[in-house]
């Protein structure tokens, strides 16, 4: 059985998982191994859940990417005698019988790590009691009159955003999602004030109020996101005081470290919280953030479902607005236009709960219907990977796509002279303010970390290549990526800044990051927490921000990172222009291939029941040992794997 498991794309953990829970299972088989090691490879890849039925009957080499000239015949298990055997096995509970203490889930055909149904079965817990508990907003007439104040001169197109402000006066949990541009900052800072009008009105105290994001990079950017919007507003200097222009990470809120593994987090003590990028939350962290937000009357998700998922397991916001959105409740309905003098659609009471707290916002204002940007990561977005290639073969200015020859020295070659184009302005800047400014302006983003065309072998060839080619030797000013938390400094995980020397020849360089108002920070670079170079950085790392010009760096054919999400990602990095590189066939391919984690929460949100969960998911915090801490899995030195994949305590 191991060496099956290490024919194929599993890895060690995979397999030392499997056999440790194996050897101190009664009923052990090799059914049983290949069900865990691939459950824990669906969780390394992103997915809450293993589906056994997608696998069942067919060979290895066809669904875990093995080598397809293998000559090996390993098949998955037929579905129906592998399911008997898993729940004969004793490490594996049906969900319609949950025993917490064995550490294998079975919910139809879907196999979880029992903390992934636990963080999922809450979630869906969470959501349906914001759901369920409307807000009372007082006088609709009142409320309508102000939100139309904030809308004055009236604004082309503003219907939507109306109908989001409204949608989260009434309900205790609002999702406005939608791509870049199409306005959810502004609508939020209108909402704030809104709320912010109505409470100094009738209390006399403004609303708390919390702006989050998943990363440091994402906080920073709604922040000044929203300073920038506010400041456009005619409203009252004493309302504009009252909307923060400050943002804090969900760790850092929650007082938790760089894992969402702890059992013990703070409480948010806020009216209304908002979330930006939430499309970039996990389901664990997610999870978190509902439970901590028990006592806070409004919670708004903001994110673009389109872009790419979180890098743990789960895609929350993308399942919450998977479905086509028909309309509202007839009852929700009429709470709309009464807010907005609107029509407002309505459904046929038949779609979920959760559409009547929802909009999607689809009006850009950053890209023109007939921009070469806005058409090809639309037609990105939809899938059409012919019609985006044509737009990006037509165009005459600055959006292209460039075809990289198939050696990986020639591509790295070509990649080096756009790249010397690129950050001419970075290298040529006088002071470091100046390069700061340069590293809006362009940057490279790879689908890759690893790997000949990934961003680590991007940033040495340019290194060595800028110190080879020119003199003097080496640049007087780098790119770095802040990799770790440092509170101390006020340096975060995402922060981006230069190593600068006024002489190139000098061995010492000072860090410089942009603090707030724009004030220039300068810190010794032996203080500085683990760090990177960052000419080249992946498209993870980079979403959340916007930059002038993107040269865009995709995988080749084949690679399981290449989907839409990325290449949407990618490209609506770019406000002005983007460079696209790679193979035609593995660009439409990646058009064609829409990411889907596998995962139960829509389900579990149509079935769970709050009276029979209600103390099982209850908060976290509440435990301070999992209900199985003392299982022989856990003696028999499971718990060192298992903590690779999960939290440390059940909840």
């Amino acid at each position: 059985m191991k060496s099956a498991l290490r024919l194929y794309e599993f890895a060690p953990v995979d397999w030392h998982l499997a056999s440790a829970i194996a050897r101190v299972t009664p009923e052990s088989s090799d059914e049983l191994q290949l069900a865990i090691a691939l459950v824990s490879k669906r969780c390394r890849e992103g997915h809450v859940c293993a589906s056994l039925s997608a696998v069942a009957g067919l060979p290895l080499s066809e669904t875990e990417l093995g080598d397809s000239n293998s000559t090996q015949m390993d098949r998955w298990p037929s579905l129906q005698p592998w399911l008997r055997m898993l729940l004969q096995s004793g490490a594996v509970t049906l969900a319609e019988r949950l025993d917490p203490t064995r550490p294998l889930v079975l919910a139809a055909d879907r196999l979880y790590l029992n903390r992934y149904y636990f963080h999922e079965m809450a979630l869906a817990q969470r959501l349906l009691e914001r759901v369920e508990k409307p807000l009372d907003i007082g006088s609709a007439e009142k409320t309508r009159t102000i939100i139309e104040r904030h809308f004055l001169p009236a604004k082309r197109n503003s219907e939507k955003q109306r109908i989001a402000i409204a949608i989260a006066l009434l309900s205790r949990l609002c999702i406005v999602t939608g791509g870049p541009g199409t306005g959810k900052t502004s609508t939020i800072v209108r909402l704030l004030a809104v709320l912010i009008e109505k409470a100094l009105g009738e209390t006399g105290n403004a609303p708390r109020l919390l702006l989050l994001a998943p990363t440091g990079k994402a906080a920073s950017r709604i922040a000044d996101s929203i300073s920038e919007s506010k400041g456009q507003l005619a409203i009252a200097d004493v309302i504009k005081t009252c909307i923060p222009d400050e943002a804090l990470t969900i760790h850092r809120a929650l007082g938790l470290g760089s894992r969402p593994d702890h059992s013990g987090y703070s409480m948010l003590s806020a009216d209304i919280v908002v979330v930006d990028e939430a499309s970039m939350v996990d389901l664990a962290l997610m999870r978190r953030l509902l439970d901590a937000c028990s006592g806070v009357p409004r919670l708004i998700l903001l994110g673009d479902p389109e872009q790419l998922e979180s890098v743990l397991a789960g895609s929350v916001l993308a399942e919450l607005s998977g479905n086509a959105h028909v309309g509202y409740s007839p009852l929700r309905a009429e709470q709309l236009r009464a807010l907005t003098a609107l029509e407002v659609p309505m459904h046929d009471c038949n779609s979920t709960q959760l559409d009547d707290c929802r909009i999607e916002l689809t009006e850009s204002h950053r890209f023109t219907a007939d921009s070469v940007i806005g058409r090809v990561s639309q037609a990105v977005r939809i899938g059409q990977g012919e019609a985006a290639w044509q737009v990006l073969a037509n165009s005459r200015g600055d959006t292209r796509f460039i075809e990289l020859p198939a050696s990986s020295r020639a591509s790295l070659n070509a990649i080096y002279e756009l790249a010397t184009a690129g950050y001419r302005p970075f290298h040529s800047a006088k002071d470091p303010l100046a390069a700061l400014a340069a590293l809006t302006q362009f940057r490279i983003l790879c689908g890759h970390r690893t790997g000949p065309l990934g961003a680590e072998a991007i940033n040495a060839f340019i290194l060595n290549s800028s110190s080879i080619r020119h003199h003097p030797p080496s640049p007087s000013a780098l790119p770095i990526l802040i990799t770790e938390n440092a509170p101390d400094l006020s340096l975060y995980n995402g922060d981006v800044g230069v190593l600068y020397s006024d002489s190139a020849l000098q061995p010492g360089r000072k860090a410089y990051f942009l603090g707030k108002g724009g004030q220039l920070r300068v810190f010794s670079s032996s203080r500085l927490p683990v760090h990177e170079l960052a000419f080249a950085m992946t498209v993870h790392k980079m979403q959340g921000s916007e930059l002038d010009n993107v040269l865009a760096i995709l995988p080749r054919f084949n690679s399981p990172l290449l989907t839409r999400e990325l290449i949407y990602t990618a490209i609506t990095r770019a406000r002005t222009s983007c460079i696209l590189c790679g193979a035609r066939d593995a660009f439409i391919q990646g058009c064609q291939r829409k990411s889907q984690r596998m995962s139960g929460l829509n389900e579990a949100l149509k079935n769970v029941r709050r009276r029979e969960y209600s103390v099982r998911f209850g908060p976290i915090h509440r435990y301070s040992r999992a209900p199985f801490a003392i299982h022989p899995f856990f003696e028999a030195g499971v718990r060192t794997m298992w903590r690779y994949h999960t939290p440390r305590n059940l909840p």
